[in-house]
């Protein structure tokens, strides 16, 4: 089954509401807008909302030992790596097997 990418945002999208997630539209959490969560689409991790849920799931863990935690990096190579298939997927459409 070959889907493309919009219907795999859509798909993953629905998968985390189905858990009880809250999901928003890309758009109106974008850069320059009221609701910003980020600052450049570059930022993959919306930190403030990683600090909340790590502060509410991890109640025993010392406020400052989560706030002060950096942005992870990926290697350039490892970016690098996948990029053919990422570009690949978005242009010819992901293929996923049936889950049963």
């Amino acid at each position: 089954m070959k889907i493309n990418e919009e219907q795999l945002e859509n798909l993953v999208l629905s998968w985390f509401a189905e858990l009880g997630y809250i999901t928003k539209n890309g758009l109106d959490i974008a850069p320059e807008t009221p609701e910003a969560e980020r600052t450049d689409y570059r930022q993959v991790i919306l930190r403030d909302r990683l600090r909340t849920k790590l502060l509410e799931i991890n109640p025993e863990i010392p406020n400052a030992a989560i706030t002060s935690t950096k942005q992870p990096r990926i290697s350039s190579s490892l970016a690098r790596r996948h990029q053919g298939r990422v570009s690949k997927g978005r242009r010819d459409g992901w293929r996923f097997c049936k889950v049963v």
